[in-house]
């Protein structure tokens, strides 16, 4: 299978805990060999 990438929007600061769901939810439904990173760009506080 090909490897695509996939963006999400959410709402600022609700990043985390999306990938969290997303992480929690692919375990239920056991498809972790599917998506094999969930990225979650953060900006450097100066």
């Amino acid at each position: 299978m090909k490897n695509q990438w996939f963006v999400i929007h959410t709402l600022s600061g609700q990043e985390q805990k999306v990938k969290d769901t997303l992480e929690k939810r692919l375990k239920i439904e056991e498809m972790e060999e599917f998506i094999l990173e969930i990225l979650v760009p953060m900006e450097k506080s100066s």
